[in-house]
């Protein structure tokens, strides 16, 4: 479990994208917390930043459609591609 942060007040880095952080609740267990808005947070009061937003890993199928566009935007020509980037598709798929 992280240590509350009491000695400075949440900065933009540790807010959610809706300026939240987390705050322990009131009740006598400690491994619970709440959202609370950072503006609500005053010096000496425990919160803890929010956690990074979920983010999921792409699909195969989403994989194996970078590679098919990498690969035909580099057949094209225009220039919207290098051989470079066919080879990190198909890294990314591997």
């Amino acid at each position: 479990m992280s240590t509350w942060i009491t000695d400075r007040l949440p900065c933009h880095a540790d807010i959610d994208a809706d300026g939240y952080v987390l705050v322990p609740t009131r009740s006598s267990d400690e491994r619970t917390s709440i959202w609370q808005h950072a503006v609500e947070v005053k010096l000496g009061d425990p919160w803890l930043p929010a956690p990074p937003a979920y983010d999921p890993s792409p699909t195969r199928e989403e994989l194996v459609q970078e590679l098919l566009d990498a690969v035909d935007a580099f057949n094209g020509m225009d220039g919207s591609c290098e051989w470079t980037d066919v080879m990190d598709a198909r890294e990314n798929l591997k």
